[in-house]
């Protein structure tokens, strides 16, 4: 047999080749005495193998179904049978083909109300109890599925629904003490090396046995291959919690002031449809507060300096809530460009800003100054704030004086681990 060709296979039970033997006698006689037990009884054992009436078949050109897949909707051969032909008797004794007939026109000593003779029908075709073809692909789907669903799955689903909806908003609230953009920018800038690093230098050995690793390796892919599992048994659902989308005219606005270019090193590529590629980083999360998903919350990066801003050593000399501010545009008489200068992963580099783009990061951070000059600094390691001054929703670093929002488990300044 050739592993390359074209191959198919049933998905969830389904045999395109299934046949009942005796099916099509059964059917004939049915259609030429006008049996009604007879059909009944066909109908009870249809009721069984419903899940082989029709189904999906997955298609493939290698016999492990492992490149170009797909699926497709069908009939087994014993399915063809019994969906077109007339065999289901209605209330007036009339034999009809299932797509002309509903569930409720059958006669009343058939089984109608079992989930799986409501499955049954769905399978040979028989006309919905409501007219499906108003509603579009998807509502056609949730109706045919609610038809067939069993009062333990609605508990279920019941069930599952309520945790999803008591869980949703457990995690990430804002502190009782509110929210301040300027602290969430502070700890942006503010990521000290908590472990230094245990691996060791990279070191290059030759294979001892190649031949030997060659063979493992082989029965490894050759096993995993064998065992490859279908496509719907390689995810599962699970309850989630979906944020509102991101404000695109952000990245729009990126794009006109960079043109895709990092912020750190200059750094782009055009993808394929022709745009440039840059990541979007947000220094405070949208999550804390709708009102700083806006172009002056975001840098334009390339996605090196974005995973290194995001995971790596990030600090700062001097202010960094105050550098942006000292910054003036052409037409306010400021002579250099807007650069914030830190240090990234042990690099000192610089972050460029355009304009337009360092005055809304500007008017972000004075929407926080009537709270500030109310509070002590946020970002001085010099002189630790008193216990009794600090703000609400936040606590104190007892090594180094800093203030941290209470919902965090570390010193955003020297990495101290918080009880």
């Amino acid at each position: 047999m050739s592993l390359w060709g074209h191959h198919t296979r049933g998905l969830d039970g389904f045999d395109p080749n299934f046949e009942i033997q005796g099916l099509e006698h059964a059917l004939k006689t049915i259609a030429s005495v006008k049996q009604k037990e007879l059909a009944n009884t066909l109908w009870q054992l249809l009721k069984r193998y419903r899940q082989t009436i029709y189904g999906v078949v997955e298609s493939s050109t290698n016999q492990n179904f492992t490149s170009n897949r797909r699926t497709t909707e069908q009939a087994s051969k014993a399915g063809k049978l019994v969906r077109e032909r007339a065999w289901l008797p209605d209330r007036n004794g009339e034999f009809q083909v299932p797509s002309n007939i509903r569930l409720s026109d059958l006669p009343d000593d058939f089984d109608t109300e079992s989930s799986a003779a409501k499955e049954l029908a769905i399978k040979l075709g028989c006309r919905p109890e409501i007219d499906l073809s108003q509603f579009a692909a998807e509502e056609r789907k949730k109706i045919e599925l609610a038809l067939t669903i069993t009062p333990a799955e609605i508990e279920m689903i019941m069930r599952k629904r309520d945790e999803e909806r008591g869980t949703a908003f457990e995690e990430d609230e804002t502190p009782e003490g509110g929210f301040s953009f300027q602290q969430g920018f502070w700890e942006a800038f503010h990521r000290p090396q908590t472990r230094e690093s245990e691996s060791s230098p990279i070191s290059i050995t030759p294979v001892s046995n190649p031949e030997e690793r060659r063979v493992r390796t082989q029965r490894e892919i050759e096993n995993a291959i064998r065992t490859e599992p279908s496509l719907r048994q390689r995810f599962h659902r699970v309850p989630s919690k979906k944020w509102e989308t991101k404000n695109y005219e952000v990245r729009v606005f990126l794009r006109e002031q960079y043109q895709g270019q990092c912020q750190i090193c200059g750094h782009t590529f055009l993808k394929r449809d022709g745009n440039p590629y840059f990541e979007g980083l947000y220094l405070v999360s949208s999550a804390r507060a709708a009102w700083v998903d806006r172009p002056g919350n975001v840098l334009c990066l390339c996605a090196n300096c974005c995973a290194k801003l995001l995971h790596g050593q990030v600090e700062i000399e001097g202010d960094i809530v105050e550098q942006p501010q000292s910054f003036g545009t052409y037409n306010e008489g400021g002579n250099d460009k807007a650069v914030i200068k830190l240090k990234l992963c042990g690099e000192s580099v610089g972050l460029t800003f355009s304009e337009r783009h360092i005055i809304d990061l500007q008017e972000m951070l004075k929407a926080d100054e009537p709270a500030k000059s109310q509070e002590p600094s946020l970002h001085s390691t010099h002189h630790p704030p008193n216990v009794s001054t600090c703000p609400p929703g936040q606590v104190l670093c007892t090594k180094c004086g800093n203030t941290i929002l209470s919902t965090k488990n570390f010193c955003t300044n020297c990495g101290t681990k918080l009880k």
